[in-house]
Formats: structure tokens, C-alpha cells, sequence
């Protein structure tokens, strides 16, 4: 039972105290006086008696009551310590929390940038796959060309081989052929000396001293030999033909054939072995 309580059972009992004691009273007022006094002074011990145990157990009440307090107090007190102490755990927990959630969150963006490190490795890694059977595809290839080139190599070592037997014969047989013509007196330039190269020149002096001796712009240089035959134009006119005589490297004497000489021939015509070269071809 709490202090309230029992306060309030103490004072309905001294009230009922009370009014017995009004009710007693009147009662009594119809009775003797003495004995009615002697009667009321019983009363009066009795109830004094009732009155001084109320207040007795008032005071045992009041006692209880503060230690009751003291008690609570107490115990109030050992709460917050413990709310204070547990407030400290929860302090050390959230902040626990908190650093785990920091150290999630770290991971998470870790986490994610290996996912986003492993999306492309694995895009580098088909890639290289790819390229990889690109590079087989094109080794297979150039070793199959290897292959073929070897083979053709070997083909051509072959031939090589055989035009190289066939070179050395060629060489056994010019010297052959060399032998002979030297002992004819004759050279390389023998069976095409007398065939004129197609160039176009000029007749550069009409001699005086000599008669039908011109100095023409071609030597040999030109490819011009002696024999060669040029004819000679003016415009598209036709003026008869010379037969080189003499030759340097870049200016030859001529001669006219009269036989074919068709009118004079003057400086600054035109000489040339096209026709010549055209009745031969």
C-alpha cells in the first residue's frame, strides 16, 4: 500500500471515530448525566487510546513512507545511473554503427568500383579474345602463305639453280661465239652498226671547200656510226639523202648521194633517219 493510501485509511478511521462518538453522544443525552460522564470518560480513554495508536501508527506509517522514498530515491537513482550508463553504451553503439555504416558504404564503393573495374576487364578481355582469334586467323593465314612461299621458293631455287646452269652455258657459249667473231674480225656492234637510230637533226654547214660534205647536229652520242643514212627535208619537201663519213660525240660529217639528191641542200634543214628506219622496219 502506497503513503496516500494509508494516510486515507487513517483519516476515514478517525472519522468514523468521530461520528461514533457524536452518535454515542447523543444517544447518551437521554440518559443519566453521571453515568452517562462516567461512560464518556471510558469513551473518552477508549477513543484517546484508539486516537493515540492512530497517531502511532501514523508515525510507523510516515516512517515507512520515507524509507519508502529513500528507497525510491535510491532506486531512482541506480535508474539513471543505468539510463546514463546504457545512454553511453548506446552512444558507443551508434557511433560503432555509424563507422560500420561508413566502412559499408567504403565497401559498397570499393564493391562498385570492381564491378565497374570487372565490366571492363571482361569487355577487354572479349575484345582481346577476339583479337586473338583475329591474330590466329591471320597466322594460320600468313603460315599457310609461308608455306606456299617456301614451296614456291623452293620452286624458284629450282629454277634458279637451272637458269643459273643455263647462264653459265650461255656464258661457255658467248665465249664461244666472242673466239669466232674475233677471229672474223667482227664485234657486238657488227650485224646492227649499219642500222640508224630514229633521231631527227639538223644540217649545221654545207661545206664550201668540199663539195657535197654537210656537218649535221648528231654524234655519237645520238647513236650515230659511220654508214648511217639520213634524209633530208625542207618543210615536207624532200631533198635527197647523206651518208655519214666522220663522227664525234655530238657532230657528224656527211656525204650527199647525187644519184638521190633532188634539189640543194642548205644549212638549217632538216635531217632524219625515220624513213630509213621505216624501209627497214
Amino acid at each position: 500500500m502506497t503513503f496516500v493510501g494509508k494516510l486515507l485509511t487513517v483519516l476515514i478511521l478517525i472519522c468514523s471515530i468521530f461520528l461514533t462518538a457524536v452518535a454515542v453522544m447523543l444517544a447518551a443525552s437521554q440518559q443519566n448525566w453521571k453515568t452517562q460522564a462516567t461512560d464518556n470518560a471510558a469513551e473518552v480513554r477508549r477513543l484517546s487510546q484508539i486516537l493515540q495508536d492512530s497517531q502511532n501508527r501514523t508515525e510507523e506509517i510516515k516512517t515507512d513512507l520515507q524509507r519508502e522514498r529513500v528507497t525510491s530515491r535510491l532506486a531512482l537513482q541506480r535508474s539513471q545511473v543505468q539510463l546514463l550508463v546504457e545512454q553511453a553504451k548506446n552512444t558507443q553503439k551508434e557511433e560503432a554503427l555509424a563507422q560500420e555504416i561508413l566502412k559499408s558504404q567504403e565497401q559498397l564503393r570499393i564493391l562498385k568500383q570492381n564491378e565497374d573495374r570487372l565490366a571492363e576487364l571482361t569487355t577487354q578481355n572479349k575484345d582481346l579474345r577476339q583479337r586473338t582469334n583475329e591474330l590466329t586467323t591471320s597466322l594460320h593465314n600468313t603460315l599457310q602463305q609461308v608455306t606456299t612461299l617456301t614451296d614456291e621458293n623452293y620452286s624458284l631455287e629450282g629454277r634458279m639453280q637451272r637458269l643459273e646452269e643455263k647462264r653459265d652455258q650461255l656464258a661457255n657459249d658467248l665465249a664461244q661465239f666472242a673466239k669466232v667473231m674475233k677471229a672474223y674480225g667482227l664485234d657486238e656492234n657488227s650485224l646492227t652498226a649499219h642500222i640508224p637510230p630514229r633521231v631527227e637533226g639538223r644540217v649545221l654547214v654545207v661545206s664550201n671547200k668540199i663539195k657535197g660534205l654537210v656537218e649535221l647536229s648528231l654524234g655519237e652520242d645520238d647513236g650515230i656510226r659511220v654508214g648511217h643514212k639520213f634524209d633530208v627535208f625542207r618543210d615536207s619537201k624532200y631533198l635527197g639523202s647523206v651518208v655519214v663519213k666522220t663522227v664525234t660525240h655530238n657532230r657528224a660529217t656527211a656525204e650527199i648521194v647525187p644519184e638521190l639528191n633532188e634539189a640543194p641542200i642548205r644549212a638549217n634543214d632538216r635531217v632524219t633517219t625515220e624513213l630509213e628506219s621505216q624501209l627497214r622496219g
